[in-house]
């Protein structure tokens, strides 16, 4: 039988098919493997050397792995510490991570110097998680990239380690040059073999600073843990920079965070602050809007926040945090005494300061303090608010004053509670006060200046001296009326040639429990629908709505 042949064309159109194909999957065929190109694991060990395979096996030196390891590669650390002579240098993407106990020893380094300092741009997709920072002045250095730092811990040097003076300032993180969302997440800051004195900086030469976002760099700070020996645990400062800070707790330090220089908004949001010498929230020379929520300040020295006389670009809220300067925390919040040793004054004291903001909103806080305290002074020069101060719905327990004014300003006090005070309100300015209730204490109400304002619709109830007292003789500027007095030394007292407005009563507000203090009305309240109506508000201290008014805090 002949056999057939193939022709030659046919045989030369397979090939050509064929390699056709195959080239047109190539681009298939190289993703396919692509995963065996992609930079690996490096192990490094304390014992290492430069020219390890990088290996569990043959480990790599940390400077060696440093200096060879591809962009996007992760740095095992194996646990040991790690002695640094020089400064590291990250030049390129490299993610470090722990592996139980490993620490760089930062203590050779000059204090002028950074003990790791991340090229320009570097860091995007970095990620340091799970090892430490140990004798650190200056520790990591970062320009303009935004990495991601986790579970890692930063511990400061201690005189030994420093020749740096007072007048200089270190940082155990630096975030630079418009780095957007760091992000450092339950990190700890402590101090290595030192602890915080109440009257310097016992142990440490300069000015400590844990965390510093600056030059328009963003960060989000969360879970961190600052205990001991820092003038500030995170400091944000110039070009705008921003960003929050949450569920983080400050302790035995001079300040928890520091908005200056020209800082943007910061939102601090459930965080703890204890054992505070200084401010705990410091608002300085800053520009934006700030959130401040759900926070928990106790032993606190100085102030709980702090906004100084720079500060008046600053629009600043203030929601439901807990202010008990006197302590203790409430709740399962765990913190530790080792780094403290100082003495804090704490009779004496502010919960919230304010030199000078743009507008400042307070509501739904609780304040519980002690009885040489002021929970809010306002002061300064004429203007200390150039917008709108309103304070609504707080909560305010045992204070020597609850809230001083002592300039012209635009505001509005409504719908708060004060207790057990010497003076509930000290007002040497304009003042708008309304449907707040007021039990208990020396005087409710000292008002020593005639800027014109209105006092209505409020309950004084059992102080001792006066509900409403003046050293000084009001003019027809000040317009008091539809206030309940009830069971005081004297109602009214020095206080001539005010417009009165009427409506007053002087009858039992009828409080459903004025023990267990519920200061709801019973029924048949006297005080019920007869309130002015002059001072235009949403709802009551629970935001029930007012239709027709009652007198005081609580609406029937």
């Amino acid at each position: 039988m002949k056999k057939k042949h193939i022709p030659f064309l046919v045989v030369g159109l397979l090939v050509v098919l064929f390699v056709t194909a195959a080239f047109s999957d190539f681009d298939k065929l190289k993703a396919a493997f692509s995963g065996a190109f992609t930079p690996r694991d490096i192990v490094v060990s304390p014992s290492g050397s430069d020219t390890g395979a990088g290996s569990s096996t043959d480990p790599m030196s940390l400077e060696g792995a440093l200096a060879s390891a591809p962009s996007g590669a992760t740095l095992v650390l194996l646990s040991g510490t790690y002695p640094v002579e020089e400064p590291l240098a990250l030049d390129r993407e490299l993610s470090m991570k722990g592996r139980g106990g490993a620490v760089i020893d930062c203590s050779e380094i000059d204090s002028d110097l950074w003990c790791m300092e991340f090229g320009p741009g570097i860091g995007d997709s970095v990620r340091f998680e799970n090892f430490t920072f140990t004798h650190a002045l200056n520790g990591v250095h970062i320009q303009g990239g935004s990495p991601e730092f986790e579970d890692m811990t930063f511990l400061r040097g201690t005189l030994e380690d420093s020749s740096g003076s007072m007048d200089e300032s270190y940082f155990l993180v630096s975030v630079e040059d418009g780095s957007a969302d760091f992000n450092i997440i339950n990190s700890k800051f402590s101090v290595a073999g030192s602890r915080f004195g109440g009257t310097g900086y016992e142990g440490v030469d300069g000015l400590p600073f844990g965390l510093h976002i600056t030059d328009g760099s963003s960060a989000t700070v969360t879970g961190m843990d600052c205990q001991g020996y820092y003038f500030s645990c995170v400091l944000f400062t110039g070009g705008g920079s921003s960003g929050e800070v949450r569920n983080s707790l400050f302790a035995a330090v001079d300040s928890g965070v520091m908005i200056d220089e020209g800082a943007g908004g910061v939102d601090i949001l459930g965080n703890g602050f204890i054992y505070i010498y200084g401010n705990a929230i410091y608002f300085g020379e800053g520009v934006g809007e700030s959130f401040i929520a759900q926070n928990q300040f106790a032993y606190i020295d100085h102030s709980s926040v702090y906004f100084n006389d720079f500060a008046e670009n600053v629009e600043a809220e203030l929601m439901a945090n807990f202010f008990r300067p006197g302590g203790p925390f409430e709740g399962d919040l765990s913190y530790s005494t080792d780094s403290f040793v100082g003495e804090l004054d704490i009779t004496s004291g502010y919960d919230l300061y304010v030199d000078e903001v743009e507008d400042l909103y307070v509501h739904h806080n609780f304040f519980e303090g002690t009885e040489d305290r002021t929970a809010i002074l306002i002061r300064g020069g004429t203007d200390p608010i150039d917008g709108n101060l309103l304070i609504e719905q707080n909560w305010f327990d045992d204070y020597a004053i609850a809230i001083a004014l002592s300039a012209e300003i635009k505001n509005l006090i409504v719908n708060n509670v004060f207790l057990n005070m010497t003076r509930a309100i000290v007002a040497g300015g304009t003042i708008t006060f309304a449907y707040n209730t007021l039990v208990g204490g020396e005087i409710g109400l000292d008002h020593f200046s005639d800027y014109p304002s209105l006092i209505v619709d409020n309950i004084f109830v059992g102080f001792d001296a006066f509900a409403i007292t003046s050293a000084l003789s009001f003019t027809d500027s000040v317009q008091m009326g539809f206030n309940a007095f009830f069971d005081n030394g004297t109602d009214i007292d020095g206080v001539l040639d005010y417009d009165d407005l009427g409506g007053n009563v002087y009858d039992d507000p009828d409080f459903v429990d004025s023990d267990e203090n519920d200061f709801h009305l019973e029924a048949g309240s006297p005080l019920i629908d007869v309130g002015s109506g002059f001072v235009s508000v949403s709802g009551d201290y629970e935001a029930d709505p007012r239709v027709v008014p009652d007198i005081g805090a609580f609406e029937y």
